[in-house]
């Protein structure tokens, strides 16, 4: 059960892990491709209504990907979580044998 339970963490970490945060990547993309001219044009840019507008368009854009991302992880580790918890409910249930 430990070796399980241990496999199963170690998998998630591993995934965590891989994934950038949306922050991390957008940081490094606009720090690589604009000079600091153009990002002060950026920043008049979404200061502006058009460019609340599209601001608040990538913030939908980027709630949606989270709801992916957070489906194709449950998906992926699911049948994972369900064995371990069947693996746990035979060691309580033996657990319960032993002691009546």
């Amino acid at each position: 059960m430990k070796r399980l339970l241990d496999s199963f963490l170690k998998d998630i970490r591993k995934s965590i892990g891989q994934v950038e945060s949306l922050h991390d990547h957008l940081k490094h993309a606009y720090s690589s491709n604009f000079g600091e001219d153009e990002l002060d044009r950026l920043i008049a840019h979404y200061s502006s209504p058009v460019g609340e507008k599209d601001a608040g368009m990538k913030k939908s854009a980027a709630i949606e990907y989270n709801k992916m991302w957070t489906a194709q992880f449950m998906n992926q580790y699911k049948a994972r979580v369900e064995k371990l918890f069947q693996v746990v409910a035979l060691v309580v249930r033996g657990k319960g044998k032993q002691g009546a």
